[in-house]
């Protein structure tokens, strides 16, 4: 059986549901405006969901509509966040507060040519 090379996979916008072709990283929220304002002075601080329905929410908001989120296969920064805590020093820094009080992933791209994977990280399946 051969496998697919997923490092050179990406999603195609079209292929995405609830992509809008010039989404801004700023349209993307999960908490209304009123709670967001709470979560404000963790601007710049990791962001890590406190349960699974707001786990759920931010991935259906930024995971759901990214390039680099290939089908069949987990995101490297979602595994990444599960093993990690979030005082740990290899939880990933792509998850932040902004200044909003809403979380975002720094990673997420609508650039079709967007690597689904680390250009650092070596090929294990090649």
């Amino acid at each position: 059986m051969e496998l697919p090379n997923i490092a050179l996979s990406v999603r195609q916008p079209d292929e995405i549901e609830g992509y809008t072709e010039g989404q801004q990283m700023t349209d993307k929220k999960i908490f209304l405006d009123g709670d967001a304002k709470f979560y404000s002075a963790k601007a710049g601080e990791p962001y890590r969901p406190r349960n699974g329905t707001e786990g759920d929410y931010f991935s259906g908001v930024w995971c759901a509509t990214c390039c680099r989120n290939v089908p069949d296969r987990w995101c490297e920064i979602n595994l990444t966040v599960l093993a990690h805590d979030i005082d740990d020093p290899d939880y990933p820094k792509e998850w932040i507060w902004r200044a909003d009080g809403q979380p975002q992933c720094t990673a997420w791209t609508d650039d079709q040519a967007a690597p689904s994977r680390c250009a650092e990280t070596l090929d294990l399946l090649g």
